[in-house]
């Protein structure tokens, strides 16, 4: 583990900088990324030349007065300056399960290349939260709200890379995204209620807007509530659970699979928006489907595509599961 940054600015006697660097959101790892830029990028911050120089020398490891706690940083002696790259920027948009792809993705080409991924997350109204408020860190991936100042433009990414896309690359990739803690208790406790039980996704809101454009009609056949109904009187003695983002289709659900249903803590709804859950909901939904025997998800949904990539990676598929990937050209 590279040190902290509090603990590197004071081995090297400038304590006095660390505020001014974690305005930036500056750690040691995107210290150390800059390489030939970094004098430049911190003077562009304020700091000055000497000030610049004293940190980047600590960071090749080179002064001859450095501290033994400087000499603890993961960077050998040997190295180039033109070894030091600029870490991988991109800037995730659209819903949750758009911007996991995305992340996930470009980690494994970031690593590939010995980078680390730099990823500018912003709230909206398509993803009303933040990776870190629901999943555990990933390694070599650090989230911002903004783009630093120093860091170079970032490409804006909603899709899995084109490398990795339809590869076994894609699926296993999956393996590192993790709940946090507090999640991860909230799901095991729902998972011990409902157990044994079959789950769907069932995918409304904008999803049966975007359906009418579609070429082949899959999503109308494949989504119908009838579809769904369907897969769920197949497994007549197992418990039900539905994870969907619309209200309305959640009601007509549960009325129908009330005594199914186990689950005593269900998500609130608030109709008027495309995203009528909160983004914690939407996570435990993911990882209560790909605990389940069986599933359904709906075609054409990231979500439901994120599930059965959790599913194969947790060793929970079933050759029950109904869920069809959408091609590019169906959509």
């Amino acid at each position: 583990m590279v040190m902290p940054l509090s603990t590197f600015l004071q081995s090297i006697g400038l304590e006095s900088l660390r505020q001014r660097l974690e305005e930036e959101e500056l750690t040691v790892d995107l210290l150390l990324s800059m390489g030939r830029h970094l004098h430049t990028n911190l003077e562009e911050i304020g700091i000055s030349k000497t000030e610049a120089e004293t940190i980047y020398r600590a960071l090749r490891n080179t002064d001859p007065v450095a501290s033994p706690a400087t000499q603890q940083l993961e960077l050998p002696t040997s190295v180039r300056e033109d070894q030091l790259k600029q870490p991988m920027v991109i800037l995730v948009d659209h819903g949750l399960c758009n911007r996991l792809r995305a992340v996930l993705s470009y980690r494994q080409i970031a690593q590939s290349q010995a980078l680390q991924l730099l990823v500018v997350w912003c709230r909206d109204d398509q993803c009303n939260g933040e990776f870190l408020d629901c999943f555990a860190p990933l390694p070599g991936v650090r989230f911002t709200r903004q783009l630093p100042h120093w860091a170079p433009a970032p490409e804006r990414i909603n899709h899995c890379h084109v490398a990795i896309k339809d590869t076994p690359a894609e699926t296993e990739s999956y393996a590192a995204l993790l709940p946090c803690s507090s999640l991860r208790a909230a799901i095991d406790a729902r998972v011990r209620e409902c157990t044994p039980f079959v789950a769907v996704h069932i995918r409304r809101t904008d999803m049966s807007v975007l359906a009418t454009t579609q070429p082949n009609g899959r999503y109308s056949v494949e989504t119908t509530d009838a579809a769904f109904d369907a897969f769920l009187e197949e497994f007549p003695h197992y418990n039900v659970y539905i994870a969907t983002d619309c209200g309305h289709t959640q009601a007509r659900f549960s009325k129908r699979y009330e005594r199914r249903m186990k689950a005593t803590v269900r998500p609130r709804y608030e109709r008027r928006r495309w995203r009528q859950t909160t983004l914690m909901d939407a996570v435990i939904d993911l990882y209560m489907c790909a605990a389940s025997e069986h599933f359904m998800g709906s075609y054409g949904s990231s979500f439901s595509d994120t599930i059965i990539h959790l599913r194969s990676v947790h060793g929970q598929a079933s050759q029950l599961d109904r869920h069809t990937f959408a091609t590019v050209q169906d959509w």
